[in-house]
Parts: C-alpha cells; structure tokens; sequence
C-alpha cells in the first residue's frame, strides 16, 4: 500500500508540473520581423514616393511620409535601384535605403 501512495504522489506532481511548466513551443516567441520577410520588387519608373507606399501597404514600415522624407533628406530618393530585394518588417529606415540603394 505504501508503494501505491508513493505512486499516486508521484503521479500528482507529474500532472502538476504539466500544468505549471510551460511548454518550450509556448515560450519560444517569433519576432515579426525574423518571421515576415518579403521579396520586394523594384521595376524601371517606380519613384520613391511609389516604393514608401507599397512598403507601406506591405506593412513593413509604419509611415510612407516618413521614409519618402528619410530618402530625400538623405539623397537616397534618386540612388534606388532596380532590382528585387528581400525586406522584413520591421527593418530600419536605414537598412532599408542601404538595401534598396546598393
């Protein structure tokens, strides 16, 4: 009887520490940004204020006033370049310009 007790003991703290011991999957958290990355693609005659509004729209910056200011403050505006480009949100005005206009 003695082993049964032990048993059921056992077995209790098991199901408690089930309970109160999050799952690793539960824990583990992806950020938008490592998770959201996108191909964006730049054909000949898009201007930059285009750009700020498609990566706008693509919720992978928050404002497309902003990052078309960012890029005429910075003589970025007439230095993007054609391509395709892989972006995630939550890229810096920075990184962004510097990816768009290598």
């Amino acid at each position: 009887m003695g082993y049964e007790l032990v048993e059921k003991e056992s077995t209790n703290k098991e199901a408690i520490n089930q309970e109160t011991t999050p799952k690793k999957e539960e824990t583990q958290t992806i950020t938008p940004s490592e998770s959201e990355t996108y191909q964006f693609q730049i054909p000949t005659g898009m201007g930059s204020d285009d750009i700020s509004r498609l990566l706008f729209e693509n919720n992978i910056i928050e404002d497309a006033d902003q990052f078309e200011i960012y890029l005429k403050d910075h003589d970025l505006a007439k230095k993007i370049q054609i391509g395709t480009y892989q972006l995630h949100k939550g890229m810096t005005f920075e990184e962004i310009s510097d990816t768009i206009t290598k």
